[in-house]
């Protein structure tokens, strides 16, 4: 009698961890992307005034796919279950071309006439910092290169903060986009200061 109910009180045992085991939910891996830019000038530059962004590598920390938080001790760390879903690389450059160009559009002292010369149109970016800080907010950091016909490349420091609007990876990535138009919107101004002095 002892013995059945040992073996009774074993397969309840066993029950209860397979029934523990098949509730217990695996977080799902969840991808993300810039949203596509659709610009608010409404129209393009020409093909020949259009300004030309070439991005140096990223950091070797922003190669891996998990999207990266840094803590207050100075630590890092990649998500597991929120990766980019395309290389970081790949997405900033061609987000930041596309800002880029349209804050250049909108500006009523950059040069989009088809014979304008083309001046200042020729951009690096060589990005030192790119993630969300457990404070709250992504920082962006590191240096643009202006080249114009006449000067050779300067470099303007650069250093952006952009909170986020709510808690989650949505939100993160919401303001990892709005740090990259601020940083659109910032090089658009030294472009229009480069043109405009060498006009006068």
């Amino acid at each position: 009698m002892n013995q059945i109910s040992s073996h009774a009180l074993l397969l309840a045992l066993v029950c209860a961890v397979l029934t523990a085991c098949t509730s217990t939910q695996v977080p799902q891996t969840r991808y993300f992307l810039f949203p596509i830019w659709e610009g608010s000038s409404g129209t393009r530059l020409p093909n020949s005034q259009e300004i030309r962004l070439t991005l140096e590598p990223l950091p070797l920390y922003l190669s891996q796919p998990g999207i990266v938080t840094q803590f207050a001790d100075n630590s890092f760390r990649h998500a597991r279950n929120a990766r980019w879903a395309e290389p970081l690389q790949r997405q900033v450059e061609r987000q930041l071309t596309q800002m880029l160009n349209d804050a250049a559009m909108t500006s009523d002292r950059y040069p989009t006439q088809p014979n304008a010369p083309s001046l200042a149109r020729s951009v690096r970016v060589e990005i030192e910092r790119f993630h969300f800080r457990e404070a709250g907010y992504v920082e962006l950091i590191g240096l643009s290169f202006i080249a114009s016909e006449r000067n050779a490349d300067y470099a303007q420091p650069f250093r952006i903060e952009r909170r986020i609007a709510a808690d989650g990876y949505p939100a993160v990535v919401t303001a990892h986009t709005d740090a990259l138009e601020a940083l659109a919107e910032e090089i658009a101004r030294q472009l229009t200061a480069a043109v405009s002095t060498v006009a006068d």
